[in-house]
């Protein structure tokens, strides 16, 4: 129980952190007799990432909802548990006025780690800031997760001995040297021109046709260097232990 009494102490650390785009996954019902104010959650535990139900280990706390100065309802939060770990988190439903049994999810905390994982035949310099991109994608921090990518793909370029100097160069040496193929350096390239998006302030900001780097260009920046890193790591790496001879 201390684990949740101490989920109250913290929660105005919690809601101080607005991560609008967190994937909402869980669902609620509602228990017990409606004045019973009793509701379970079902859905990806942020502790063990596994499919759960939540059931509440202690009383609901409810505050009226009101729009155009009419209460249409409340919201109840409460610590619930993960009957697959065991650890807690704080959770919110609503409940609209004039439905007894309605229980619709809100949110809930701590909303869980990012899935970071990349695969280890990515050399380990490299691997790291690829992963420090898919930490910023979690929380939709757009510009730096262009950067990184755009750095870790830098950091192959002097893995396989490019000469020093700008990305650009760096990249069509590799495909000079036939190191990677022309569609592996279009997309290295695509990776170097939106890592430089984020990292620069445009020119104009009031120009109409900037290119802003949000949720699409970020996810197919990830995209075009997930693939570039298992052509030129992974696949090389995999082939080595399976020669069949």
């Amino acid at each position: 129980m201390n684990d949740a009494l101490r989920m109250f102490e913290i929660l105005p650390q919690f809601a101080a952190v607005l991560w609008k785009a967190w994937p909402k996954d869980m669902e609620a019902a509602r228990l017990g007799q409606p004045n019973e104010n009793r509701f379970s959650l079902s859905g990806t535990c942020p502790h063990c990432s596994r499919a759960s139900a939540f059931l509440m280990v202690t009383g609901a706390h409810a505050e009226e909802v009101f729009e155009r100065a009419s209460c249409i309802g409340y919201t109840s939060w409460a610590v619930l548990q993960c009957q697959a770990c065991k650890k807690f988190i704080l959770g919110a439903t609503f409940g609209p006025n004039g439905d007894a049994n309605a229980c619709r999810y809100v949110e809930h905390y701590p909303l869980g780690r990012p899935n970071d994982e990349a695969p280890l035949e990515i050399p380990e310099n490299i691997r790291v800031d690829f992963q420090e991109a898919l930490r910023c994608r979690f929380v939709d921090a757009h510009n730096a997760t262009v950067e990184m990518c755009r750095r870790a793909v830098q950091a192959s370029c002097n893995y396989f001995n490019a000469p020093s100097g700008k990305l650009v160069h760096q990249i069509d040496w590799l495909a000079a040297q036939g190191i990677i193929t022309t569609p592996l350096k279009d997309m290295a390239h695509r990776v170097r021109l939106g890592g430089n998006l984020g990292a620069h302030p445009p020119e104009d900001p009031d120009d109409q046709n900037i290119i802003t780097i949000g949720s699409r260009y970020a996810d197919a920046v990830i995209e075009f260097t997930r693939d570039f890193f298992q052509h030129v790591f992974v696949m090389p790496e995999r082939l080595k232990k399976f020669t069949f001879r």
